[in-house]
């Protein structure tokens, strides 16, 4: 019986997918031990030549959505153990062997979240590398101190999903950190390692760092701003831009420039957040209105 299954949910990325096959095909683990589900995001798109593993299986979700395709992949997965990595991402040759080995010698865990390690690729902009630097995938800290993972480097116990329930596909981002938070409150444990290891590509450019934060401030708007208070609405405001500051004065052994740098793109992306949400408030008088 195999061990582990690989999810990769993928949309029109098919170059850097096959980067990330070609790291699962030199994993350490014996491939009898591991399937592994590719989850195509775009039917519309054409597949591109990849060298499919052995142990591969390329399935369609038409659904828009990450987690909706990460959903087709846990129900045809089979395993006790599902492993979730994202297509741009190059696993360690050791990542599946070391994940199962946690998991041997700690059975109560259910969910384990592994070290993130960040790479700028040739042509990414050195500015929007500083900041995922410093900002992005904070896995230790997500898991030690908020029970929360995302699905870039994450191993989940089959029978969690069962218990309860899939992720959120109605979201288009954070419902990964949304699920594992649940079921960690709910009693399950997990565990931080720092041995299971994905190394994921920064964001390229400044104008994709906004275009993600644009993503996210849709769900932040429906969850809990529109409930807020017009003077909590006013403070969360003021801390988005003011915050910054607090945290980058917090940097150890980073350069003054640097941590300048840092904190004008964090600006730039609260900008963007902050036209964004005035965009959909003012969207939704003119819905309410017609």
């Amino acid at each position: 019986m195999k061990l582990i299954s690989v999810i990769i949910p993928t949309y029109q990325d098919w170059d850097r997918l096959a980067f990330c096959l070609a790291s699962l095909e030199k994993q350490s683990l014996e491939k009898k031990n591991f399937n592994i589900y590719i989850i195509n995001n775009d039917s519309s798109s054409e597949i591109h030549d990849i060298n499919m593993p052995s142990n591969g299986y390329l399935v369609k979700e038409d659904k828009k959505g990450s987690y909706a395709a990460r959903n087709t992949g846990i129900k045809l997965a089979e395993t006790p153990l599902l492993a979730f990595i994202d297509s741009d991402c190059i696993a360690d040759p050791d990542w599946l062997k070391n994940a199962i080995g946690v998991f041997d010698t700690n059975p109560q865990i259910g969910l384990l979240g592994g070290h993130i390690d960040l790479f700028k690729e040739e042509d990414g902009h050195e500015l929007a590398f500083l900041f995922e630097k410093h900002y992005a995938f904070r896995q230790q800290e997500n898991i030690r101190k908020f029970n929360k993972s995302v699905t870039a480097n994450l191993i989940v116990r089959r029978d969690l999903f069962l218990k309860f329930g899939f992720f959120d596909q109605s979201k288009l981002s954070g419902a990964d950190m949304e699920w594992t938070s649940a079921v960690v409150g709910a009693g399950e444990h997990i565990a931080f390692a720092q041995d299971v290891v994905v190394r994921h590509p920064a964001r390229k450019t400044i104008a994709e760092l906004c275009a993600k934060r644009r993503r996210t401030i849709g769900g932040y708007y429906h969850l809990t701003y529109k409930k807020l208070p017009l003077t909590r609405r006013i403070n969360s405001h003021l801390v988005a831009f003011l915050a910054p500051i607090k945290t980058v004065t917090k940097f150890e052994n980073v350069p003054l420039t640097e941590r300048i740098a840092v904190l004008i793109v964090k600006w730039r992306i609260e900008f963007a957040a902050f036209s964004e949400l005035i965009r959909i408030i003012f969207l939704k008088k003119e819905l309410e209105r017609s």
